[in-house]
């Protein structure tokens, strides 16, 4: 069971009081999104802009800088000091019932490796947060995974750690990097197209268009789709990413993990969990943990088919 940006639907987004909480719950594995200050500090934030409706500037760090204010701007432009400014605990529309703590400040990723020393089992799934179609508004993909990777060998997190992306350019950089460390190919029904920059060196057309034949291409330990029942429109054809029990098996064969995202439907989770996925990345950790100790309908019959992981 993972937490996507902290479990924003309970508690503010990537946040310390959210990430507290995962772990208070018992939750396996922090999702952790990561992207670079302009010092070069890993900080543990979705956006690669300051939304504001999200944070609020609290003042400058020194008179009269010609930054401030530092709402709308890249993250990648501030430093880490800037960024310590801001208050991000503003409330979300999509998240009403989320609990937001006065004061909210952006993490860098050494904080939140701190927050788990209590837990030594917990994982961490770092995600690198570049875009290859915004490539002026983040630290460069290579300085950004050297980053990481730098980051969990001064913790010692290596065997803990896994390193997803939706820009595929990232994950050999991880392996170059560290080849212990694993590799989860992240997708969206948006990314996964004919031509995609996100998909790095990796060719559609060579794939047959089928997201597991690329994934095994890349040499990533495991497929993160980003989960739809509804279709959509890509290049004139009908797709849409539903991870049923034979996607499951067919991963499973080319020894990869399969870890959908974001699941907050308790129906969905339990259809997941009969598909035999690896793990489930969530907004609400409280339900998906009601799921599994079978608080809501019974969870039917596992499918089994071989996980990677043994």
């Amino acid at each position: 069971m993972q937490v996507h940006r902290g479990g924003r639907g309970e508690h503010g987004e990537d946040s310390q009081c959210a990430f507290t909480h995962a772990l208070a719950l018992g939750v396996d594995t922090l999702g952790v999104d990561v992207t670079l200050s302009r010092d070069g500090v890993p900080m543990v934030w979705h956006d690669l802009t300051i939304k504001d409706n999200k944070c609020v500037d609290t003042g400058p760090t020194v008179a009269g800088d010609p930054q401030f204010p530092y709402v709308g701007k890249p993250v990648h432009d501030l430093t880490y000091a800037q960024l310590r400014t801001l208050d991000c605990s503003l409330p979300q529309e999509n998240f009403p019932h989320a609990h937001h703590e006065h004061s909210s400040f952006i993490l860098q990723l050494d904080e939140v490796f701190e927050l788990a020393k209590l837990r030594p089992e917990v994982r961490f799934n770092i995600e690198i947060r570049t875009d290859p179609t915004r490539p002026d508004e983040s630290a460069s993909t290579e300085n950004t995974v050297n980053t990481v990777v730098q980051t969990v060998h001064e913790h010692d997190l290596r065997s803990r750690v896994s390193i997803t992306s939706l820009d595929w350019q990232a994950l050999p950089m991880v392996k170059k990097a560290d080849s212990s460390i694993l590799t989860i190919a992240s997708y969206t029904d948006g990314t996964f197209t004919p031509g995609s920059p996100w998909l790095g060196n990796i060719s559609y057309t060579a794939a047959a268009g089928d997201p597991l034949e690329a994934a095994d291409a890349l040499g990533v330990d495991g497929i993160s789709p980003r989960y739809s029942q509804s279709a959509s429109t890509v290049d004139g054809k009908t797709t849409h990413v539903d991870v049923t029990p034979d996607y499951v098996k067919r991963a499973h064969e080319k020894y990869l993990l399969v870890i959908p995202w974001t699941i907050n439907d308790p129906a969905v989770m339990q259809q997941l969990i009969f598909a035999g996925v690896d793990g489930i990345i969530t907004d609400y950790p409280t339900r998906l943990m009601d799921v599994l100790a079978g608080d809501t309908a019974p969870i039917p019959d596992r499918v089994v088919s071989p996980s990677p992981l043994g």
